[in-house]
């Protein structure tokens, strides 16, 4: 794959400071799933998907990639460009509830 055809990554401050806030257990395998985004953000897979519905929180995500309990949200912009807008923890809540900052014990 050339690099022409490659997405650009940005990650918005919201995001590097939830990814900042992790433990390094936790932040390392969603790291690497936010820069292969950088070869294919836009193909539907198990673990990633466009939203079916905006979020009231986050109007711009139009996709998510699941790790484990976490949700990357994030919008692919014109020429290829892709924009981490949050990374958060959803566990068992809606993404709509957990982009909210709720937490359900």
């Amino acid at each position: 794959m050339s690099a022409g055809n490659r997405y650009l990554i940005e990650v918005a401050s919201a995001a590097e400071r939830e990814l900042e806030e992790m433990r390094a257990f936790d932040a390392r395998p969603i790291v690497r799933a936010i820069w292969a985004l950088e070869v294919d953000a836009e193909t539907a897979t198990r673990n990633r998907k466009p939203l079916r519905k905006p979020i009231a929180q986050l109007p711009a995500a139009s996709w998510d990639v699941r790790v484990g309990d976490y949700r990357i949200l994030y919008a692919v912009k014109k020429d290829r460009v892709v924009r981490v807008l949050r990374v958060i923890f959803k566990g068992r809540l809606t993404i709509d509830e957990a982009a909210g900052g709720n937490r359900r014990e």
